[in-house]
């Protein structure tokens, strides 16, 4: 292919009018610049200024903390299942369960047993992860449209076993969860 380089084993490599390391000095300043900038956000949006400026809620595009944070969250998922049908080459309806799973458990471990958030943070990452190996094995066995059926199955189960538990347990208002605290730190401004 033209403007690259052939490795010694033929393979394509580098654009031959890149120097060797010329992405590195670049990628360096975006990654360091896209960390400024998410670190300065949360200010951004609790004080609706940048510097001191005051901004309008359509210069912010009406975008507030709890927006940032569920795009978050749902950047998470979407690069797991990214990695899942990427990667593997596998189609998985059923993947939000093991996130419900994840969130019921914290949410159960927070304000049913008292655990204080981080330990009710690491339950909850360890039983969608466990969950995931569970369901996981038997659906290696199968392949193609057989896979999607049963991870949409799984979906099926863990949403009506999550919900008639919160209805028994807690009615139908959902799960009151207590502000998250880290020691005497609680996480209860939009800054925190």
């Amino acid at each position: 292919m033209a403007g690259y380089e052939r490795g010694a084993d033929g393979r394509l490599g580098r654009p031959a009018h890149a120097p060797p390391g010329a992405g590195g000095l670049a990628t360096t300043f975006w990654l360091a610049l896209a960390a400024l900038v998410a670190c300065y956000l949360p200010v951004v949006l609790n004080d609706r200024a940048i510097f001191g400026i005051r901004l309008s809620n359509m210069q912010l595009l009406n975008i507030s903390l709890t927006q940032v944070n569920l795009m978050l969250i749902t950047l998470l998922g979407a690069l797991s299942l990214n990695y899942l049908t990427g990667v593997a080459g596998l189609v998985s309806i059923g993947h939000a369960a093991f996130y419900a799973l994840g969130a019921m458990t914290g949410a159960v471990a927070g304000t049913q047993l008292g655990l204080p958030f981080p330990v009710a943070l690491v339950a909850s990452a360890l039983v969608g992860a466990v969950a995931g190996v569970v369901a996981g094995l038997p659906s290696l066995r199968v392949r193609g449209l057989y896979f999607v059926l049963s991870t949409f199955a799984l979906h099926y189960i863990v949403v009506f076993a999550l919900s008639e538990y919160q209805f028994r347990v807690f009615g139908v208002v959902g799960i009151p969860f207590e502000d998250a605290a880290l020691g005497p730190w609680t996480l209860d401004t939009p800054l925190r």
